[in-house]
């Protein structure tokens, strides 16, 4: 899923590396809801669980929980790319990021003003410690 998350969402998004537990917290481009993009992320073939449920006070709405116990490496894959499209889909239409490619061979790549995300972000790992 990693591997995945680098590719698709790297350039937007910011996520906690699993210490144990088969869920990666993922958090979105500030100002996106995850609850707003679960109908167009479903509609692809991707569910998750927006982040907002699992805080006491104050919640983020631009955090999910994915799983990845269930699902073949290639599911994964697919899954991760649908959601990028998703999420590029939901950013074109708020206008929130820098470029959006979506076309044909690109499954969804964004790229934002966000730094990119090429290994576990260590801040995020210690927010949700």
């Amino acid at each position: 899923m990693h591997l995945a998350l680098t590719a698709h969402l790297g350039h937007c998004c910011r996520w906690v590396w699993p210490r144990g537990g088969m869920f990666f917290w993922l958090e979105l481009p500030a100002g996106c809801d995850a609850s707003a993009l679960l109908p167009t992320a479903a509609a692809r073939g991707v569910v998750f669980v927006p982040g907002s449920a699992f805080f006491a006070e104050k919640p983020r709405a631009n955090t999910l929980r994915l799983s990845f116990a269930t699902e073949r490496p290639e599911s994964i894959a697919r899954g991760i790319a649908a959601l990028g499209a998703a999420l590029a889909e939901m950013l074109e239409a708020s206008h929130a990021v820098s470029a959006v490619h979506v076309g044909p061979g690109s499954a969804g790549v964004l790229t934002s003003t966000k730094s990119p995300n090429p290994s576990p972000d260590t801040k995020l790992q210690q927010e949700y410690a």
